[in-house]
C-alpha cells in the first residue's frame, strides 16, 4: 500500500484576476445568453403573431374549400401555413433578439421546421381536388 505521507497536492498557480471554475459557455458571437426579459418579449411577439396567423390560416382553408379543394387537403394546407409562418417568425424574432444567427444549435432545427412546413403547405395546396 502507498504511504499517505508520500502524497502531495499539486501546487496552485497564482491567480491573474480571471474567474476560474464553472463558467457559462459564452455565445458563439461573444454575446451573453439571452436574458429572461428578452425571452419574454420574444415569446409575446411570437404569440401575438401566431394568433394572427391562426385567423389567416382559417381564411386560407375556407378559400381553398371554395375553390373545390377537398376539406382535408385545405385543412392540412391551412395548418401547414400556420406552422410555417409561426416558425419563421420565431426564427426571425429570436435570431434577431438573441443574435443566434451563428448558432447551429438554433438555426438548424428551426430551418428544418420552416422548410418542412413550407413543403407540406405547398404539397397540400397542389394535392387532391
Amino acid at each position: 500500500m502507498a504511504n499517505p505521507k508520500d502524497f502531495t497536492l499539486p501546487e496552485e498557480k497564482p491567480s491573474d484576476g480571471k474567474a476560474t471554475g464553472l463558467t457559462v459557455m459564452p455565445d458563439v458571437v461573444g454575446r451573453e445568453p439571452m436574458s429572461g426579459k428578452e425571452i419574454l418579449v420574444g415569446s409575446l411577439i411570437v404569440l401575438v403573431a401566431a394568433l394572427m396567423f391562426f385567423f389567416l390560416s382559417r381564411w386560407v382553408t375556407d378559400m381553398l374549400v371554395r375553390k373545390r379543394k377537398s376539406p382535408s387537403a385545405a385543412s392540412r394546407a391551412g395548418w401547414a401555413l400556420f406552422f410555417f409562418l409561426t416558425f419563421t417568425t420565431a426564427l426571425l424574432v429570436f435570431g434577431g433578439i438573441g443574435h443566434l444567427w451563428a448558432s447551429w444549435m438554433f438555426l438548424a432545427p428551426m430551418a428544418v421546421l420552416v422548410i418542412g412546413s413550407l413543403i407540406m403547405c405547398i404539397v397540400s395546396v397542389v394535392s387532391a381536388r
